[in-house]
């Protein structure tokens, strides 16, 4: 199993995880920092590849956003064996990496990933590349879409599938099979799924190719009553053949400000899980077949406010740099799941307690605390 993460507290590090065995256990993971002394770290991404090799990305997050993609093909514990490349001026400068998983490794190998310019309406680009890409003339950026904030993308086969809002208050379904680069070659529904464009949004493919994709609403005006009913809930929704017609997709509604603060979802063998994140609890969503009947759903509680609080004194964790003393406020809160499925079908998450802190005569400010992690069958 493998895990990638950002670590410490200015300066930052990236640090690489991998455990054989037991990994409920912290003593069974080997940790080896890849990246440090960064300012800041943005989203970080990891993905493996048919041939094993591990593709890593994540943002050097200071007083401007740098891209960075790293690779290793052989013991990733060894720090030597990773590649990294910073990739800012490949994308034609800084960029922000929109919520989402938008890396994704196709069946040839092909590295992509999605960035925005930070603008709103905001242009979409894809970065992509064939091989040898710990060297950035290997690599391919270009526009494939105007207007769009969240994203999220996944390959299957040699294929490439994006969900994006199209800033218009929908979510819209495309695909793109070969020079993705292009704005040209990717297909493009019209619109599919009424979305306020802030709230989380996934997307899986069965090897079958069937579509599932997961998002929470928001909210929503101008829509029939019964669209504007979800409003703030939870939805999945499928897809076997023919996935541009909104005909074509069934699917359920789960329960409101599910997956607020977080949304991950991964699909194997037609079962599907999701791990989401909101309020003051981290849950999961496991299905095994059937999964647009809600009733085929069980959802399980990762983690709460309560139960981090009880773990690790949020105001225990360090004192204001101001005064020396406690904050006046620590709380925990929960955010950002991912979600892997391993052969067996052990569902592996792993999400992060965040933490809202209050020192005297300060605002009140969102800190990094802890990563959980956890294997549920």
């Amino acid at each position: 199993m493998h895990l990638l993460f950002a670590a410490g507290d200015n300066p930052f590090t990236v640090q690489y995880g991998r455990c054989a065995s037991n990994c409920g256990s912290a003593s069974s993971w080997t940790l080896t920092v890849i990246e440090q002394g960064a300012p800041r770290i943005g989203r970080t991404e990891l993905a493996i590849a048919s041939d094993g090799r591990l593709h890593a990305r994540f943002d050097l997050d200071g007083s401007n956003d740098e891209p960075i993609y790293a690779t290793c093909a052989g013991d990733c514990s060894m720090v030597g064996n990773w590649k990294k490349v910073n990739l800012t001026a490949v994308l034609g400068g800084t960029t922000a990496e929109l919520w989402g998983h938008p890396m994704a490794v196709d069946s040839s190998g092909r590295v992509s990933f999605i960035t925005s310019d930070q603008r709103f309406p905001a242009d979409i680009r894809l970065n992509s590349c064939a091989a040898n890409c710990d060297n950035a003339a290997n690599w391919t950026s270009a526009l494939i879409r105007s207007d769009g904030r969240k994203s999220s993308m996944v390959a299957q086969g040699g294929t490439l599938h994006h969900l994006i809002d199209d800033g218009a208050g929908n979510l819209r379904y495309r695909t793109c099979a070969s020079n993705c680069t292009s704005a040209a070659s990717w297909t493009e529904s019209g619109p599919l799924f009424a979305h306020d464009y802030s709230q989380p949004t996934a997307i899986a493919v069965s090897a079958n190719g069937t579509v599932h994709v997961a998002y929470n609403q928001g909210m929503v005006s101008g829509q029939s009553a019964q669209v504007e009913a979800q409003n703030d809930r939870l939805l999945y929704w499928q897809c076997a053949s023919n996935c541009m017609d909104p005909a074509s997709w069934s699917g359920t509604v789960f329960n409101a400000a599910e997956g607020q603060k977080g949304l991950a979802m991964a699909e194997r063998n037609g079962a599907v899980v999701l791990g989401l994140a909101q309020g003051l609890e981290a849950t999961a969503k496991l299905c095994t077949s059937g999964c647009t009947d809600g009733a085929k759903w069980r959802t399980v509680t990762l983690d709460s406010q309560a139960r981090m609080t009880a773990d690790v004194d949020p105001y225990s964790v360090r004192n204001c740099t101001n005064n020396n003393t406690p904050p006046e406020l620590a709380t925990w809160f929960p955010e950002e799941p991912t979600v892997a499925i391993q052969p067996d079908g052990t569902a592996a998450i792993a999400w992060g307690m965040w933490m809202n802190r209050q020192c005297p005569g300060s605002v009140l400010a969102r800190q990094q605390g802890y990563g959980r992690f956890t294997l549920l069958r």
